[in-house]
């Protein structure tokens, strides 16, 4: 099912990311270590037999991927994945607030919310109309973007005027924890969108 992961950061702390300071680069290396610690090595048996302990996951970030976003430096193709969900994981471990909301298919919901009255400019789909404006390439499936925290608020407040009950089931459901969450987005923080397909 799909799910937008909504992180309530400032943009400039996203893009510092890349290159980052000493002292946030080594506050994300520990995210990174204490959420992907490296696997023990266990003897294994057999001249032909893997160890499936000593294994590498191609879907894992790892050390070199750290190093290579906190750098700014390239990132393949092959490596793009990983990265995302390693950049993920830092949103969540700088942010303010974090919110995951999911959803069978958005246009059905920004429909019905058009339909009651929500404008246009501030559909579901203009908290992500920003690019993050950051290297990492985009990955199949994945929509990115950010807003300012003047329209996150703004936003917040249209979906709270309209009322629930004239609401489909699944959009009442998926703005009821969305208001409260823009509702208490500390003064200056974005709202950095990642959503997946």
């Amino acid at each position: 099912m799909p799910a937008m992961r909504l992180y309530g950061i400032a943009i400039d702390e996203v893009r510092d990311i890349f290159g980052a300071p000493t002292e946030v680069a080594e506050r994300l290396r520990s995210a990174y270590t204490a959420a992907y610690p490296s696997k023990s090595h266990r003897r294994g048996w057999g001249l032909f037999r893997r160890n499936p302990g000593t294994q590498v996951d191609p879907t894992r970030p790892t050390a070199a991927d750290v190093e290579a976003m906190l750098t700014g430096g390239f990132v393949a193709a092959d490596r793009v994945g990983p990265c995302w969900d390693l950049l993920a994981l830092w949103l969540s471990e700088l942010s303010t607030h974090v919110l995951t909301v999911s959803y069978s298919r958005l246009e059905p919901i920004e429909f019905d919310l058009a339909r009651r009255g929500l404008p246009s400019t501030h559909s579901l789909a203009r908290l992500a109309e920003r690019n993050l404006g950051i290297p990492l390439r985009p990955r199949s499936g994945l929509r990115t973007g950010y807003c300012h925290h003047r329209h996150a608020i703004a936003t917040g407040e249209a979906l709270a005027a309209i009322d629930p009950e004239t609401l489909e089931n699944e959009t009442a459901n998926l703005i009821a924890p969305l208001i409260a969450y823009l509702k208490q987005l500390p003064h200056a923080v974005d709202v950095v969108v990642i959503d997946e397909d």
